[in-house]
């Protein structure tokens, strides 16, 4: 487990997976060309290969829509075992881009 952003967080599919025993429960962060994409939870395995995916609003953070996502897709992505790890590393990733925090005070 990656300690870069605090406890719970694996870099990357691969270390997630040689941690959990399932990536369902897991909350993530699609990774596109350096910057945030989706985020969601893990919520079903579909087939060894195939995960369906709560997606979650990037201002409220509550939840948007189902999406399933193929292992390749998820190669690069950024695991958290809990939802506030995965908005500290949010906060974390805008913060050294010189952005502000999504939602401060929520």
């Amino acid at each position: 487990m990656s300690k870069q952003w605090g406890h719970g967080y694996y870099k990357g599919l691969a270390e997630a997976q040689s941690e959990k025993s399932t990536m369902v429960g897991l909350f993530f962060h699609s990774c596109h060309d350096g910057d945030l994409g989706y985020q969601g939870k893990i919520i079903k395995a579909i087939n060894d290969n195939t995960f369906l995916a709560q997606l979650y609003d990037w201002v409220l953070g509550s939840p948007a829509s189902c999406k399933t996502f193929h292992l390749e897709e998820m190669k690069d992505w950024r695991f958290y075992e809990t939802a506030q790890a995965m908005d500290d590393a949010a906060n974390l990733h805008w913060d050294r881009q010189g952005m502000k925090p999504r939602c401060p005070g929520l």
